[in-house]
């Protein structure tokens, strides 16, 4: 008995050393990643900019490679709090992918949905991050999107007339981006264009326009210089999490198989991650259970739509 509680105390100590280690280094990280941050290199000439960039990442990088750090980033990937991945990564692409993360002072983890995801390698800055940073803004208030149904041209791009609202200074500002005559004349079409994947529906169109209108406005605001984020083959939320669930549960009763669809449907936590789960599940459902969880997904489409104060 008494070895017994000398064996856990000597666990709790371990797990507190850990604890204080990397709460260590990730102090040290974040102070890092301070140094590239924007508005420290505003005016910086570039050289001295590119050689305090390089120094620092290599900095940066000896300290995220520690493994207290990595078992860190390891649980927070895939994790609802966390960021999310297309694939499973090595740690080195997970580090580096974290590490531009930081710079660009996107937040490990966050109530309000991933503000960075891996996809395809690199750092892939999410709706939740630009809505932040908008909000976090001087004299920045009152930040209201409005997306309109999508107008689609050909088989693979939908174009989204997207408007955008906020208070700068208590002064209403407005972006339109939608299509629209100037004064000559002249139609000129500023709708956010969305690639339109295999299987891809409405929400989640709307939400990848509403992700680059957020962008874009603060790119305006802010000064930043940040293209357009590359498109992916699949909605980036939960996707890889359903599959790997799939892939568990591939062997289990057809009752079993449902249930587990119906939680997965329940964590998804955006209109477009209800529409992963449900594309990815109804393959190997049964006529009625397909349509009792394509009803169970638009109860969980309509909380969401309420959680959000959305009128329709």
């Amino acid at each position: 008995m008494v070895g017994t509680q000398t064996a856990l105390q000597e666990t709790r100590k371990q797990e507190l050393s850990t604890g204080d280690e990397t709460e260590k280094v990730l102090s040290n990280v974040l102070a890092l990643a301070g140094k590239c941050a924007m508005n420290t290199l505003r005016g910086v000439p570039e050289q001295v900019k590119t050689l305090r960039i390089a120094r620092t990442t290599i900095e940066m990088e000896r300290e995220m490679s520690s493994k207290p750090f990595m078992l860190m980033l390891q649980s927070l990937c895939g994790h609802e709090l966390g960021f999310g991945a297309d694939k499973n990564y090595d740690d080195k692409t997970i580090r580096r992918a974290a590490m531009v993360a930081l710079i660009k002072e996107a937040r490990m983890t966050s109530f309000d949905g991933a503000e960075w995801m891996i996809l395809a390698g690199k750092c892939y800055l999410c709706k939740p991050y630009y809505r932040r940073r908008l909000a976090e803004m001087d004299g920045i208030t009152n930040v209201v999107v409005r997306t309109e149904a999508p107008e689609q041209n050909d088989t693979q791009t939908s174009y989204v007339p997207v408007t955008v609202e906020l208070r700068d200074n208590s002064k209403l500002r407005r972006w339109d981006f939608r299509k629209s005559a100037d004064k000559t004349g002249e139609v000129r079409d500023h709708r956010i264009p969305v690639r339109v994947n295999s299987g891809m529906i409405v929400d989640g169109i709307l939400g990848k326009a509403e992700s680059k209108a957020l962008r874009r406005v603060y790119a305006e605001l802010s000064g930043e210089d940040i293209p357009d984020e590359p498109e992916f083959e699949s909605a980036p939320e939960s996707a890889p999490i359903v599959q790997d669930i799939k892939q568990m549960i591939k062997d289990q009763p057809a009752e079993e198989r449902f249930i587990f669809a119906q939680e997965a449907i329940d964590n998804s936590d955006t209109l477009a991650a209800v529409g992963v789960a449900l594309k990815v599940f109804l393959a190997d459902m049964s006529e009625d259970d397909a349509v009792k969880l394509a009803e169970h997904a638009e109860r969980r489409r309509e909380a969401i739509r309420q959680s959000r104060g959305d009128k329709q």
